[in-house]
């Protein structure tokens, strides 16, 4: 998804629209797939690390919905992808430095 693309689903969601928050999950769930496969051979099961990334994913899309400023420059997949990270890390037992080099 084009980042205008993301930043107009999120100014929708902002607003109360459950289709864009919808499509925003489903992307978010495309990149903690796409995360998870990296950790693969940490030997955990990709659904489990998949949830693992999702739940970072839900910790970070309402906090960011809810603030959200037209005048900002938005750097959603950022600031998602450090939430993502963290609880897969989190459930491999990682630092948030181990695991980068993959």
């Amino acid at each position: 998804m084009e980042k205008q693309e993301i930043i107009e689903l999120l100014f929708q969601a902002n607003k109360g629209n459950v289709k864009a928050y919808e499509e925003l999950a489903k992307d978010g769930l495309r990149l903690c797939v796409a995360f998870a496969k990296k950790y693969e051979e940490y030997g955990t099961d990709l659904p489990l690390v998949v949830a693992a990334g999702f739940r970072g994913w839900n910790l970070s899309i309402k906090p960011y919905i809810d603030h959200i400023e037209k005048d900002k420059n938005h750097r959603f997949a950022t600031y998602s992808t450090w939430w993502i990270r963290m609880e897969i890390h989190k459930l491999l037992g990682l630092s948030l430095e181990e695991g980068d080099e993959k």
